[in-house]
């Protein structure tokens, strides 16, 4: 197959080329294709890139949802939101009527965002906040890709308790990947990590922000920020308060004694214990075993 595409793309003199620089090693083989890709000219090397897409259909099976997948993590888990989570499909198609607002906090690329509004056939408003760039140039490119421009508004900024510029710290660099921090590099084990990239960005508190911007009040909000929900929520307070807001699917670490401080800030905004679902890819030991998604209602 290389060989085929090469003959297609290369002259005579330039495949010549490669073969010399490869030496003996059979075209075919996989572990030279870095090594033939390396060795094109730099247009070819462009023109290549700019073919290749790869877009897959999420798992989902009353609507199509179409994914860019440029990373094993979007591959092997994004495409998989539905099974992962099953609760997110259930909480969108119980909870949730036509004209309402979501907001998707942790969106990553947008797995939850599109699954709400096409479930809602369009006729509800998501606001989708992700601050990592990688996280947000496929957030834009899947809301694209589905047709959902009209009714996802993606927003390129941080939640916490302040409004401020803050250091936000990368896991790694893969499209798609999660556990990266806000403020101080410390994952949602309580584990301190060294960023592979760190990056100001603007934080907001929530109230702020749908205060200066004329925001919508929401009325469902779903928060996976990877340890710091406490802090926006702290953020939040008038958004929690307000009538609007009916119900809320949060991520929390029961390993962390601090989780009941949360559930009793929650209380006091309103929002009452309802059902709380164990992560499926968390297994029955290690940290990631006692992650849970609480949901909580107003009554």
């Amino acid at each position: 197959m290389i060989k085929q595409i090469l003959k297609f793309i290369l002259p005579a003199p330039q495949r010549q080329l490669l073969k010399r620089v490869c030496g003996k090693v059979s075209l075919g083989s996989d572990r030279l294709a870095g090594k033939l890709i390396n060795a094109l000219p730099d247009r070819t090397r462009l023109f290549l890139k700019s073919q290749i897409s790869l877009t897959r259909r999420m798992d989902l099976t009353k609507k199509d949802i179409y994914m860019h997948v440029d990373s094993a993590i979007e591959y092997d888990t994004r495409l998989y939101s539905c099974a992962k989570e099953p609760e997110m499909e259930e909480w969108f198609e119980n909870f949730f009527k036509e004209g309402e607002v979501f907001f998707d906090i942790g969106a990553n690329v947008g797995s939850y965002s599109l699954l709400a509004t096409k479930l809602l056939d369009g006729k509800i408003k998501v606001y989708a906040f992700e601050p990592g760039f990688l996280n947000y140039a496929q957030l834009n490119r899947n809301i694209h890709l589905n047709g959902c421009q009209d009714s996802v508004t993606a927003l390129p900024v941080a939640l916490s308790d302040a409004t401020t510029l803050s250091p936000f710290n990368y896991s790694n660099l893969d499209c798609g990947a999660a556990n990266h921090a806000l403020g101080v590099a410390v994952d949602y084990k309580g584990d301190v990590f060294i960023p592979v990239f760190r990056q100001l960005l603007l934080s907001y508190r929530l109230d702020d922000l749908v205060e200066s911007f004329h925001l919508p009040f929401p009325h469902h909000i779903k928060l996976d920020v990877d340890g710091i929900e406490f802090s926006v929520l702290k953020g939040a307070e008038k958004v929690l308060r307000n009538p609007a807001c009916r119900s809320m699917m949060v991520e929390i670490n029961e390993a962390d004694p601090s989780f009941r401080k949360t559930i009793a800030f929650l209380s006091t905004q309103g929002l009452s214990f309802y059902a709380k679902y164990k992560y499926n890819e968390g297994g029955q030991a290690g940290p990631a075993s006692f992650l849970f998604n609480y949901l909580l209602v107003k009554k």
